[in-house]
């Protein structure tokens, strides 16, 4: 039997692994946690053109602590695997976000509250009858919470978003076949 004697050397890499584990360690919790919850998370509504209809959304905190909730109008349309994307109108004909005002766009719900953030939709007279989309996103933060994050401080947004489908008028009934293929039965 041989035994050989050896000194080990550690990966430097590893090294910087313990710093970054030690660090995380030492870092201080997150300040508060968010819990909210937001109906209808899909509305349907019926306009005329040249009309207006007022609505509102519910934000209930169910959390410890009071909330910052942030409403803004957002455009939207579905991928190819029908997930809604948040992003500039891809095709403003059909899109009802400048149409949509929330006021206030911004509010405080106390923890165990609820509140209306209440939102209008005024149809410009002369649209075409046909079905428009937007959306309001809410995003929430603590009330304490610094607009600016300090330095090394890790800021996590959470989001929760109620689409909205206007039907304006009688929208014409039409159908759009894409990929249209023949198959032989056996």
């Amino acid at each position: 039997m041989v035994v050989q004697r050896r000194q080990l050397h550690a990966d430097p890499r590893l090294y910087a692994l313990g710093a970054l584990i030690g660090a995380l360690a030492l870092a201080t919790p997150a300040a508060a946690q968010v819990s909210v919850e937001v109906t209808p998370l899909r509305l349907e509504l019926k306009a005329a053109p040249g009309g207006t209809t007022t609505q509102s959304i519910t934000v209930t905190n169910t959390g410890k602590d009071a909330v910052r909730v942030s409403a803004t109008v957002s455009d939207w349309h579905l991928s190819r695997d029908g997930s809604p994307q948040f992003v500039d109108a891809t095709d403003p004909k059909y899109s009802a976000s400048s149409w949509t005002r929330v006021a206030p766009p911004e509010i405080v719900v106390d923890a165990g509250k609820e509140s209306a953030v209440p939102f209008s939709l005024t149809v410009p007279a002369g649209t075409t009858p046909a079905g428009y989309r937007t959306s309001i996103v809410f995003e929430f933060s603590p009330v304490n919470a610094s607009p600016l994050p300090k330095p090394r401080e890790v800021v996590f947004k959470s989001r929760i978003v109620t689409l909205i489908y206007a039907n304006v008028g009688e929208p014409p009934t039409s159908v759009e076949m894409t990929d249209l293929r023949t198959r032989v039965q056996p």
